[in-house]
C-alpha cells in the first residue's frame, strides 16, 4: 500500500466482494472507485508485453 497509496473504504471494507465485483459486474464498484483501480498499477501486468 506505500507503493499504490490506500484505497478508498468500499474497495477495502470487503475484499472478497470487490475482487467479485471486479471479475463480474465492475459497474456496481461506482466510477471514483473503478478510477481508482484505473490509475493504480494493481491492475496493470508486471511484465508487459513489447
Amino acid at each position: 500500500m506505500t507503493r499504490i497509496g490506500s484505497a478508498p473504504a468500499p474497495v477495502t471494507a470487503d475484499l472478497e466482494a470487490t475482487r467479485k465485483l471486479l471479475l463480474e459486474s465492475p459497474w456496481e464498484l461506482g466510477a471514483g472507485n473503478l478510477g481508482w483501480f484505473a490509475w493504480k498499477p494493481i491492475l496493470r501486468s508486471p511484465h508487459p508485453t513489447l
